[in-house]
């Protein structure tokens, strides 16, 4: 496993290359935590690259806990179709923790939610309700 932090344009910008278990996920989740800590950035994109995804929530107890805190907003890309499926399952797992994490199939809509927010519809509210 190797990865990178650094910031740009007052985004964290993490890749994360060749992770294959949990305890590597760990690894740099404690990473990025102490880097977010230090650099007072409150945005953070996360690229995933060439690993394993991984499907269990108690992999990603570090990033809920991490996002858990309202001003902090995680955004996850990953470079392959298994690792964007277990992004946007991690996303329902974390919000559901009341983290602000949300998984994207590329970096444009990725930085997009970063700098201004909620840039897609929910899939929960699209269409869904009845007027009044």
């Amino acid at each position: 496993m190797h990865f990178t932090i650094e910031v740009n344009h007052n985004i964290l910008r993490a890749e994360l290359y060749r992770r294959q278990t949990a305890e590597e996920m760990h690894e740099f989740l404690r990473a990025l935590n102490a880097e977010i800590r230090k650099s007072g950035c409150n945005l953070t994109l996360i690229w995933v690259r060439h690993s394993q995804p991984l499907f269990k929530a108690e992999q990603y107890a570090g990033l809920t806990r991490l996002a858990g805190d309202g001003a902090i907003r995680v955004a996850l890309v990953g470079d392959s179709e298994e690792l964007r499926a277990s992004h946007h399952f991690v996303e329902l797992l974390t919000r559901q923790q009341g983290a602000n994490v949300r998984g994207f199939n590329d970096e444009a809509s990725a930085l997009e939610w970063l700098k201004n927010g909620e840039a897609r519809k929910s899939r929960a509210s699209s269409g869904s309700g009845k007027a009044a």
